[in-house]
Formats: C-alpha cells, sequence, structure tokens
C-alpha cells in the first residue's frame, strides 16, 4: 500500500505518489524527486516516521516519471533517528547524478492490522478451514494444523 498523496508546500516537506509511489520532497518552491543511489532502510524509516507513519513496508526503485521534476537529493544517508531527511548526510540540493528512472519510492503503514495481515500472508500455513485458522490465529501456532 502506499502512503496517500500528501504534503505541505513546506520546505522539507515529504509526500508519496498514491499511483506510482514516488517519495518527493519540496524545496525552493518546487516538488522534486530523490536518487535511489545508496538508499537504505534508515532512510526509509526516516521517511517513514516524517510521513507520520510507523512502519516501512519496502523502498524501491518507482516506476519511470516523465516530465521535467527536479531531482533534489542525492546519496543520501541516514542513521535512523533523524527528524527529517532534510537532517541525513547528502549531497547538496540539486546535485546529483541520477535520472527521472532512479527515483525512491516507499510504502508505509501504520497500526496493527496491516502488519497482522503481512504475518499471516508470510508465516502462517493456509488453514483448511475457517475454524482452523480462527485457532492458529488464537494459539499462535504457525505450523500446527490437525
Amino acid at each position: 500500500m502506499y502512503c496517500p498523496l500528501s504534503g505541505t508546500d513546506e520546505e522539507g516537506s515529504l509526500r508519496v505518489s498514491s499511483t506510482l509511489g514516488h517519495l518527493e520532497i519540496f524545496h525552493s518552491g518546487q516538488w522534486g524527486t530523490i536518487c535511489d543511489d545508496q538508499w537504505k532502510a534508515e532512510n526509509s524509516k526516516v521517511a517513514c516516521r516524517q510521513l507520520g507513519y510507523r512502519f516501512v513496508n519496502r523502498s524501491f526503485t518507482a516506476e519511470p516519471l516523465t516530465g521535467t521534476s527536479p531531482i533534489w537529493m542525492d546519496d543520501v544517508q541516514c542513521i535512523g533517528t533523524e527528524e527529517s531527511l532534510v537532517d541525513c548526510d547528502r549531497k547538496a540540493w540539486g546535485e546529483n547524478n541520477c535520472q527521472l528512472t532512479e527515483n525512491i519510492g516507499v510504502e508505509c503503514f501504520d497500526g496493527n492490522y496491516a502488519l497482522l495481515q503481512y504475518l499471516l500472508h508470510y508465516t502462517l500455513p493456509s488453514p483448511k478451514t475457517k475454524s482452523q485458522s480462527k485457532m492458529l490465529v488464537l494459539e499462535g501456532q504457525n505450523s500446527q494444523q490437525s
């Protein structure tokens, strides 16, 4: 699930495209993209927290953009505790060696429902009946089936 397109037109604000998942940052009166060079999990953690989410589902190279959107950030290096991507080490605004095919995308989520859906999908065996499914979830078992 992508974070909704949001963000205020304030310096350093973030938003995520709801259709392609591009992470964008507002600088000098214009929204621009962030290059995926050297992107790591700590960067996604900071971005999702800045967007108001508690968890990162994944980060990825987003679908290429058409047009002339500026690439505002490159070589972002967060340690994970920063309040904003602007606080992370990086190249100067607009300085990059990227193309619009190298935009970072993020998927963030909040709350236990999405986490539960993920865990159910990837850790529990497929139950044969609905009652088995309920039993597995309630008892916290992930491999016992009758």
